[in-house]
C-alpha cells in the first residue's frame, strides 16, 4: 500500500488490515502536533473550512497547492482539478478531510503490527511540520514489531517532486520479495 499525506487515514480498514508493505509519503499519525504549533495549525484548518463555498475558496486552494509544491515552483505541476474549482461533492469531501485532519490523533489501529513500513519525508515540507513528522516516526516505532525505515529527502517538499524516488521505492519493495 502506498499513501500520501492524509491517505493513510482514508484507506478502508479491510484494505489496511491486509497490508504487508506500506509506503508513507509525507504522512502523519496525527496532523496537529502537541505543543505550540497546534493552535496555529488548528486555526489554519478551521480557516480553510470557513473559506469553502465562498469567494475566497479558489485563493485558499491555490495557496495550499503552492505551499504543497514548495520549494518547487507551482508551474512545475501538470494542471489539475483545483484550477477548475471544486464541485459540490468535492467541497463536501474536502470539508470531511479537514475535519479528519483536525481530529486525527494516532495511527490507524488497522495498520498491521507485522507490516514492513517505509516512511518518506521531504525536509522542506511546508504542510506537515517537523514535530508532526517526528511524532510519526515515534508512533511507528511503538506500533510496529519491526523497526520502520525512514528516508528524509533533502530539499524536497510535501509533494516529493523527486523523479528518482520511484525507483528507490521500487527497490525497497523488491527487498521483501
Amino acid at each position: 500500500m502506498i499513501a500520501h499525506s492524509l491517505g493513510l487515514h482514508l484507506i478502508k480498514s479491510e484494505i489496511l488490515r491486509d497490508a504487508t508493505d506500506v509506503v508513507l509519503l509525507a504522512s502523519f499519525s496525527r496532523f496537529i502536533p502537541n505543543g505550540i504549533e497546534s493552535r496555529y495549525l488548528k486555526t489554519a484548518l478551521e480557516g480553510m473550512q470557513k473559506h469553502l463555498g465562498t469567494v475566497k475558496e479558489k485563493a485558499m486552494l491555490n495557496n495550499f497547492l503552492q505551499k504543497s509544491c514548495q520549494p518547487e515552483p507551482i508551474n512545475s505541476l501538470i494542471p489539475g482539478p483545483i484550477k477548475k474549482g471544486l464541485s459540490i461533492e468535492g467541497r463536501k469531501r474536502l470539508q470531511l478531510d479537514l475535519e479528519l485532519l483536525i481530529h486525527t490523533h494516532q495511527l490507524p489501529i488497522e495498520l498491521p503490527e507485522e507490516s514492513r513500513v517505509l516512511s518518506i519525508q521531504g525536509t522542506e515540507d511546508s504542510i506537515v511540520p517537523p514535530s508532526t513528522r517526528s511524532s510519526l516516526r515515534e508512533d511507528l516505532r511503538k506500533h510496529l514489531k519491526n523497526a520502520p525505515t525512514h528516508w528524509e529527502i533533502p530539499g524536497a517538499g510535501h509533494l516529493l517532486l523527486v523523479p528518482e524516488l520511484i525507483n528507490r521505492v521500487k527497490n525497497w519493495l523488491d527487498l521483501s520479495l
